[in-house]
């Protein structure tokens, strides 16, 4: 049985381990040398050496303290503490869900979260409740500092990392908040029905998720994580990040989330990266995903029209149309952001840590986007004129543009774009344009024919 010895104690061991080899020389010194010398000299140096053994004892035990004694931490009292934020309304505001949905999710990891008791008393009085760790990794993934959360919670700085990554673990692990692709024809139909009711008239009819990328921002990682830092830089943003493939359903749900590539890839190769082509070339005919001019289109990936072909009528009027069901992945990765403001910033995590951090946001995201209280409808996001000529004429345009300059046209072939463009026009659908927009889009109309 072997006993590993305790690293605090080996310098105070040298020390006097070093002091005392000291003071048998000395003696032995003083011994050949006390028929020649006098009383007086051996008695000064005996003095001395006494007074330097004392010394080197008194610097071993200074070195010994150099550890502080554990402090006995008073925990903080749940149960006043959701009481106070009740009564000043202030619960989903800090924890980003409702009480309700906090008890909801704190029983789903509970299993997970509870420690063994050792662990749990290292330094308090009290056992760290379940409530207590969710409570600091729901904070510190809001944004907040791990220096307020601890010492509000009377924590030392290891167990709060210690414990985060537990709850962490903990959230990835329940298989109540894992991402899910539809893959039956009832989940397929639920999506299609939802992508349905947010378009106008039902015109977009077979969306089953809307599509994008996003880079994720990180601190610079060393060679040894990544190998290839450059790669992790991204030039449009100028900043190191990953690259994120996602996919929502119309409520903004994520469906799909992966961390795909370095920052510096773009979406269209990051996305042949995941298993999402996979899922795509499953997809029963007529069933497609929204997403942007970055992806190659076909049959089951419908993307905006670029080029010179936007300025066409029927194409401008389906890019519009389409931007409805499009806009969706864009409010997600918002919300995301905004609830979770850790992602304000760039992630200063071990390189393989960063995947778990990211999953457990998503999960949360997903989570209370189910348990919102009461459930509510997200709006149009522009509003109709009194006297519009049309009544889905908007005064301020919500709607994601397909018309910048600096778009990269990846066409393709897809006989279901051709089958939607020809539907918004059988039912009379155009792009609700004010009348300098409809004067420019004329005069470059004009452009192309010239």
């Amino acid at each position: 049985m072997t006993y590993a010895f305790p690293k605090r104690y080996f310098l105070p061991l040298c020390i006097f381990i070093e002091a005392l080899s000291k003071r048998l020389q000395q003696s032995m010194e003083s011994d050949d040398n006390s028929s020649d010398a006098s009383s007086d000299v051996s008695s000064c140096s005996s003095s001395n050496s006494d007074l330097s053994f004392a010394e080197d004892l008194s610097i071993a035990s200074i070195a010994l303290s150099f550890r502080a004694e554990r402090l006995a931490n008073v925990r903080m009292n749940w149960h006043r503490h959701v009481q106070s934020l009740l009564h000043e309304n202030l619960f989903h505001v800090k924890y980003r869900m409702s009480h309700i949905a906090f008890d909801k999710l704190l029983e789903l990891l509970r299993p997970a979260l509870t420690l063994k008791e050792k662990y749990a008393v290292l330094s308090g009085l009290e056992p760290i409740s379940c409530e207590i760790m969710l409570h600091c990794a729901l904070r510190y993934l809001s944004g907040g500092s791990y220096h307020d959360i601890r010492a509000t919670c009377y924590i030392s700085k290891p167990s709060f990392f210690r414990l985060l990554w537990h709850t962490i673990d903990a959230i990835n692990a329940c298989d109540a908040l894992e991402l899910w692709l539809p893959s039956t024809r009832e989940e397929l139909d639920a999506k299609r029905q939802g992508f349905k009711n947010i378009s106008y008239s039902g015109v977009m009819d077979g969306c089953v998720g809307a599509l994008d990328g996003y880079l994720l921002r990180i601190t610079a990682p060393s060679k040894e994580q990544c190998g290839n830092v450059g790669a992790y830089y991204s030039g449009h943003y100028c900043i190191y990040g990953v690259n994120i493939q996602a996919m929502c359903d119309a409520d903004c749900r994520f469906t799909f989330f992966a961390i795909a590539a370095p920052g510096k890839t773009n979406d269209s190769v990051a996305i042949r990266k995941t298993s999402l082509p996979a899922w795509l070339d499953q997809l029963p005919p007529g069933y497609f995903i929204a997403a942007d001019c970055a992806y190659a289109i076909s049959e089951h990936v419908i993307a905006p029209y670029s080029g010179s072909q936007r300025f066409l009528e029927k194409c401008d009027n389906f890019n519009f149309f389409l931007s409805q069901l499009r806009i969706r992945i864009e409010m997600a990765f918002g919300l995301l952001v905004t609830k979770w403001r850790i992602l304000h910033i760039p992630i200063n995590v071990k390189f393989s840590n960063l995947r778990k951090l990211v999953s457990a946001i998503v999960r949360l995201h997903n989570y209370c986007i189910d348990e919102r209280e009461p459930t509510v409808a997200i709006q149009r996001m522009y509003k109709v004129a009194k006297n519009s000529h049309h009544a889905h004429e908007p005064t301020e345009l919500g709607y994601i543009p397909s018309d910048a300059p600096s778009v990269i046209s990846r066409e393709g072939s897809s006989h279901l774009r051709e089958i939607l463009v020809r539907r918004v026009a059988n039912n009379n659908l155009v792009r609700p344009v004010t009348v300098g927009t409809k004067v420019g889009l004329a005069q470059r109309r004009q452009a192309m024919y010239e």
